[in-house]
């Protein structure tokens, strides 16, 4: 006689785990309706359902640690429409660093994010950091750039600025670099630190890179700021 006990789908491995996570994430995407028959079954002293949103980042967050970084990749796509706007550019984010890196790179990324999702934004940060100092320096200042973000998601403004000082006096020819210098001017006008340093940053920034994606925002800020609106 068979056992009428199925093993677990997620004890599978290679491809065949794969199709079952994305299965199972496409079936959150495509059929939210099944969240309102589980809410029905809570009554029944079910476990509560949980929500579309989480359910399509777990599924990433899962392919991330199983080093599926191009299944998990897509996941974090769908998921984009179902996700609150700043957990949506979080993804979005990601998923551009785990398609644009090289594997090695990226699998650092991924298991930073991995770290990061436990509450361990400190250690999540160090992971970056600590793989940044073996890269060259494009990929060096994207690693740095990001570890700056997941300090800031994490609450640790202090650890973000001192990572994105680094990378203006470092690394201040690196693409990666230039959302960081707005970042960090902003940061410190907002403060009211010290304004002509902020100014400083700005101008180095737009003299630069006069074309770069965030050149309209530094010169916006920079007028702003020249307008005295640090104050």
């Amino acid at each position: 006689m068979r056992s009428s006990r199925a093993a677990s789908p997620l004890s599978s491995s290679g491809p065949d785990r794969r199709a079952i996570l994305v299965s199972a994430f496409a079936c959150s995407v495509l059929a939210p309706q099944s969240w309102a028959v589980a809410a029905q079954d809570a009554s029944q002293s079910r476990p509560p359902a949980i929500s579309p949103a989480d359910s399509a980042l777990s599924a990433a967050y899962d392919l991330l640690a199983a080093g599926e970084l191009e299944s998990a990749r897509t996941a974090l796509v769908l998921a984009v429409p179902l996700l609150a706007p700043e957990e949506a550019t979080t993804a979005i984010q990601l998923a551009v660093l785990v398609e644009r890196l090289p594997p090695t790179a990226a699998g650092r990324v991924a298991s930073a994010e991995l770290t990061a999702r436990r509450g361990e934004w400190v250690a999540a940060v160090d992971v970056l950091t600590a793989a940044s100092d073996s890269m060259p320096d494009p990929l060096r200042a994207t690693l740095l750039a990001h570890a700056a973000r997941v300090a800031e998601r994490g609450g640790e403004d202090e650890l973000a600025r001192t990572i994105r000082d680094r990378l203006v006096r470092e690394l201040p020819d690196q693409p990666a670099t230039d959302e960081a210098a707005l970042e960090l001017a902003r940061r410190i006008a907002a403060e009211s630190e010290d304004e002509p340093e902020a100014i400083k940053i700005l101008e180095e920034l737009v003299t630069r890179r006069p074309n770069g994606v965030v050149a309209p925002a530094a010169r916006a800020e920079l007028e702003r700021l020249r307008r005295g609106g640090g104050r």
